[in-house]
Protein backbone atom coordinates (compact mmCIF):
# COMPACT_ATOMS: atom_id res chain seq x y z
CA UNK A 1 0.00 0.00 0.00
CA UNK A 2 2.75 2.79 0.72
CA UNK A 3 4.69 1.78 -2.64
CA UNK A 4 1.15 2.32 -4.52
CA UNK A 5 0.36 5.69 -2.43
CA UNK A 6 3.97 6.72 -3.29
CA UNK A 7 3.94 5.77 -6.96
CA UNK A 8 0.15 7.23 -7.38
CA UNK A 9 1.15 10.66 -5.58
CA UNK A 10 4.33 10.95 -8.11
CA UNK A 11 4.33 13.60 -10.46
CA UNK A 12 2.73 13.18 -13.91
CA UNK A 13 4.66 13.20 -17.12
CA UNK A 14 1.76 11.45 -19.64
CA UNK A 15 -1.86 12.43 -19.76
CA UNK A 16 -2.74 9.16 -18.73
CA UNK A 17 -2.84 7.46 -15.55
CA UNK A 18 -3.32 3.30 -15.79
CA UNK A 19 -2.62 1.25 -13.28
CA UNK A 20 -2.18 -2.97 -13.98
CA UNK A 21 -2.37 -5.84 -11.33
CA UNK A 22 -3.44 -9.47 -11.52
CA UNK A 23 -6.86 -9.11 -9.02
CA UNK A 24 -9.32 -6.95 -10.34
CA UNK A 25 -11.41 -4.44 -8.20
CA UNK A 26 -14.83 -5.66 -9.75
CA UNK A 27 -15.56 -8.56 -11.94
CA UNK A 28 -18.90 -9.91 -13.47
CA UNK A 29 -16.79 -13.29 -13.81
CA UNK A 30 -16.26 -15.87 -11.57
CA UNK A 31 -13.95 -14.84 -8.78
CA UNK A 32 -16.51 -11.66 -8.19
CA UNK A 33 -15.54 -8.96 -6.92
CA UNK A 34 -12.66 -7.65 -4.35
CA UNK A 35 -13.83 -6.35 -1.63
CA UNK A 36 -10.33 -5.61 -0.31
CA UNK A 37 -9.03 -3.62 -2.96
CA UNK A 38 -12.15 -2.02 -3.36
CA UNK A 39 -11.85 -0.79 0.14
CA UNK A 40 -7.88 -0.24 -0.13
CA UNK A 41 -7.11 1.00 -3.86
CA UNK A 42 -10.89 2.57 -4.72
CA UNK A 43 -10.38 5.42 -2.79
CA UNK A 44 -6.67 6.10 -3.64
CA UNK A 45 -7.89 5.97 -7.78
CA UNK A 46 -10.62 8.23 -7.13
CA UNK A 47 -8.06 10.73 -5.02
CA UNK A 48 -5.21 10.30 -8.18
CA UNK A 49 -7.60 10.57 -11.13
CA UNK A 50 -6.89 6.75 -12.34
CA UNK A 51 -7.99 6.59 -15.82
CA UNK A 52 -7.88 3.04 -16.90
CA UNK A 53 -7.59 -0.20 -14.09
CA UNK A 54 -6.31 -3.28 -15.88
CA UNK A 55 -6.43 -6.70 -14.59
CA UNK A 56 -6.62 -9.99 -15.39
CA UNK A 57 -7.61 -13.28 -12.96
CA UNK A 58 -11.18 -14.06 -14.09
CA UNK A 59 -11.11 -16.03 -17.11
CA UNK A 60 -13.16 -13.90 -19.15
CA UNK A 61 -13.42 -10.57 -20.96
CA UNK A 62 -14.11 -7.24 -19.33
CA UNK A 63 -15.50 -4.08 -20.05
CA UNK A 64 -16.99 -2.67 -16.82
CA UNK A 65 -18.19 1.26 -15.86
CA UNK A 66 -18.63 1.94 -12.02
CA UNK A 67 -21.54 4.04 -10.88
CA UNK A 68 -19.44 6.89 -8.81
CA UNK A 69 -16.24 5.55 -10.14
CA UNK A 70 -13.94 8.09 -12.79
CA UNK A 71 -11.92 4.60 -13.50
CA UNK A 72 -12.53 2.39 -16.75
CA UNK A 73 -12.42 -1.51 -15.31
CA UNK A 74 -10.86 -3.53 -18.23
CA UNK A 75 -10.17 -7.50 -17.36
CA UNK A 76 -8.48 -9.13 -19.85
CA UNK A 77 -8.42 -12.94 -18.55
CA UNK A 78 -9.10 -14.90 -21.26
CA UNK A 79 -5.86 -16.06 -22.49
CA UNK A 80 -5.22 -19.29 -21.87
CA UNK A 81 -6.61 -21.16 -19.17
CA UNK A 82 -10.56 -22.03 -19.40
CA UNK A 83 -12.65 -19.99 -19.69
CA UNK A 84 -15.42 -19.23 -16.67
CA UNK A 85 -19.53 -18.27 -16.65
CA UNK A 86 -20.20 -15.13 -16.04
CA UNK A 87 -21.76 -14.96 -12.67
CA UNK A 88 -22.81 -11.12 -13.05
CA UNK A 89 -25.13 -9.40 -16.33
CA UNK A 90 -26.08 -6.54 -14.12
CA UNK A 91 -23.22 -4.21 -14.84
CA UNK A 92 -21.24 -3.56 -18.15
CA UNK A 93 -20.95 -2.49 -20.62
CA UNK A 94 -19.39 -5.16 -21.66
CA UNK A 95 -18.64 -9.19 -20.21
CA UNK A 96 -18.40 -12.14 -22.16
CA UNK A 97 -16.76 -15.90 -20.84
CA UNK A 98 -14.68 -15.76 -24.11
CA UNK A 99 -10.85 -16.55 -25.09
CA UNK A 100 -9.54 -12.94 -26.72
CA UNK A 101 -6.79 -10.07 -26.11
CA UNK A 102 -7.50 -6.64 -25.91
CA UNK A 103 -5.90 -3.66 -27.99
CA UNK A 104 -5.41 -0.24 -26.76
CA UNK A 105 -4.78 2.96 -28.93
CA UNK A 106 -3.56 5.58 -26.62
CA UNK A 107 -3.18 9.48 -27.82
CA UNK A 108 -3.38 12.57 -25.38
CA UNK A 109 -6.69 12.66 -25.47
CA UNK A 110 -8.59 9.61 -25.74
CA UNK A 111 -7.95 5.87 -25.62
CA UNK A 112 -9.62 3.14 -27.67
CA UNK A 113 -10.36 -0.12 -26.27
CA UNK A 114 -11.23 -3.13 -28.50
CA UNK A 115 -11.88 -6.67 -27.44
CA UNK A 116 -10.72 -9.12 -29.75
CA UNK A 117 -11.78 -12.57 -30.32
CA UNK A 118 -9.72 -15.93 -31.20
CA UNK A 119 -10.81 -15.55 -35.21
CA UNK A 120 -9.74 -11.59 -35.02
CA UNK A 121 -13.27 -10.01 -35.17
CA UNK A 122 -13.74 -7.18 -33.04
CA UNK A 123 -16.07 -8.50 -29.82
CA UNK A 124 -16.50 -4.84 -27.83
CA UNK A 125 -14.76 -1.69 -29.01
CA UNK A 126 -15.18 1.99 -26.73
CA UNK A 127 -13.39 5.25 -26.56
CA UNK A 128 -12.53 7.05 -23.22
CA UNK A 129 -11.42 10.38 -23.39
CA UNK A 130 -9.32 11.82 -21.55
CA UNK A 131 -12.41 14.06 -19.73
CA UNK A 132 -13.56 10.83 -18.43
CA UNK A 133 -16.36 10.31 -21.40
CA UNK A 134 -17.20 7.05 -22.23
CA UNK A 135 -18.69 6.00 -25.89
CA UNK A 136 -19.02 2.46 -27.00
CA UNK A 137 -18.70 1.93 -30.41
CA UNK A 138 -19.45 -1.49 -31.36
CA UNK A 139 -20.50 -4.31 -29.55
CA UNK A 140 -21.71 -7.97 -29.55
CA UNK A 141 -23.33 -8.20 -26.11
CA UNK A 142 -22.37 -9.98 -22.84
CA UNK A 143 -22.99 -13.19 -21.65
CA UNK A 144 -26.57 -13.98 -19.65
CA UNK A 145 -24.66 -14.61 -15.69
CA UNK A 146 -25.65 -18.46 -14.63
CA UNK A 147 -25.99 -18.60 -11.01
CA UNK A 148 -23.46 -20.22 -8.46
CA UNK A 149 -24.22 -24.09 -7.62
CA UNK A 150 -22.98 -25.86 -5.04
CA UNK A 151 -20.84 -27.69 -7.78
CA UNK A 152 -19.62 -24.43 -9.55
CA UNK A 153 -18.47 -23.32 -5.83
CA UNK A 154 -16.47 -26.64 -6.01
CA UNK A 155 -15.37 -26.53 -9.27
CA UNK A 156 -16.71 -29.17 -10.64
CA UNK A 157 -18.44 -27.55 -13.93
CA UNK A 158 -20.20 -28.80 -16.36
CA UNK A 159 -18.56 -30.34 -19.19
CA UNK A 160 -19.22 -27.04 -21.75
CA UNK A 161 -17.71 -24.58 -19.22
CA UNK A 162 -14.89 -26.64 -17.40
CA UNK A 163 -13.38 -29.78 -20.26
CA UNK A 164 -12.80 -32.51 -17.76
CA UNK A 165 -9.13 -33.55 -18.05
CA UNK A 166 -7.04 -36.99 -17.89
CA UNK A 167 -4.12 -38.25 -16.35
CA UNK A 168 -1.91 -40.96 -16.88
CA UNK A 169 -0.65 -43.15 -14.16
CA UNK A 170 2.69 -45.22 -14.89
Amino acid sequence: MEWLRRELANPRNGNWLVCVAHHPLYSNGDHGDNGVLQRAWGPLFAQHNVDLYIAGHDHDLQHLEMPGMKTTFILVGGGGATVRTMRNDRRGPFSKSIYGFTDLRVTSEQVMVKFIGTDGQTLHAFERTKAGEVRVIESEGSDVAVPRTPRSINRSELPETRPATTQQKN
